[in-house]
């Protein structure tokens, strides 16, 4: 049911909440030093991986491989949420020097419906990327536009006319878009990832999430300077 698909997004949510707040002394921006895992230090640079459910889902997978106390979920959900002060606010208090986006559902027609057009969607990650304020943070920021990630088709995505505008050609097109604004850009400091090859196709018990194979995660971590 929809109802049990809420409940356990709102449990994988707060555990990932509960492993941050024993690692890292806090979730979010709100930061407790003295609630620190030991070993975990202020030194250690962070990778922040910004999104919503899809992106606190790869947190958990991480966690699932020990890898977890090297990440930050920091929820945003539309590209207009990535304003200099977002970085700035998660570079001083949780020492993310490279950041993961993945920003891509919600503008593509979910929850909220129809999706911004190929042009707009354009136009505001462009606005990001293009953003010099954020790179004088400090000279290791670095952007990695993460792929944006298939859907179940389900009574939803399926229908005629949709209620959930994500089919795949929807998100392919955001991606090819994504990963063409990396090639204009001409910046060393801001990269494409792909992550599909961590996607089973699929629905996670019977949600609009596709599965993560977290076997998969350890296996392939994307560009080597992340």
């Amino acid at each position: 049911s929809i109802a049990w698909n809420i409940e356990d997004r709102v449990k994988i949510e707060d555990r990932v909440k509960e492993l941050e707040l024993r690692a890292h002394g806090g979730t979010g921006l709100d930061v407790d030093s003295s609630k620190r895992m030991k070993g975990a230090t202020d030194e250690e640079s962070k990778i922040c991986v910004v999104g919503f459910s899809h992106s606190y889902h790869l947190v958990y997978a991480f966690w699932a491989n020990n890898l977890g106390h090297r990440f930050i979920y920091a929820p945003a959900n539309y590209p207009k949420h990535l304003s200099t002060e977002f970085f700035e606010q998660y570079y001083h208090t949780r020492n993310c020097t490279k950041f993961v986006i993945g920003v891509g559902q919600h503008p593509a027609g979910y929850p909220y419906g129809a999706p911004f057009s190929l042009k707009q969607w354009r136009d505001e990650m462009t606005s990001v990327v293009t953003n010099e304020e954020i790179f004088k943070i400090d000279g290791e920021i670095k952007l990695y536009l993460r792929s944006i990630h298939h859907n179940p088709i389900g009574d939803m995505i399926g229908k005629c006319q949709p209620t959930d505008w994500r089919s795949p050609t929807v998100i392919d097109s955001y991606n090819f878009i994504l990963e063409n604004l990396v090639l204009d850009a001409n910046n060393s400091r801001v990269d494409y990832l792909d992550t599909t090859f961590i996607i089973k196709w699929g629905a996670l018990h019977g949600a609009d999430l596709p599965c993560y194979e977290e076997e998969r995660v350890e296996l392939r971590r994307g560009p080597s300077g992340l």
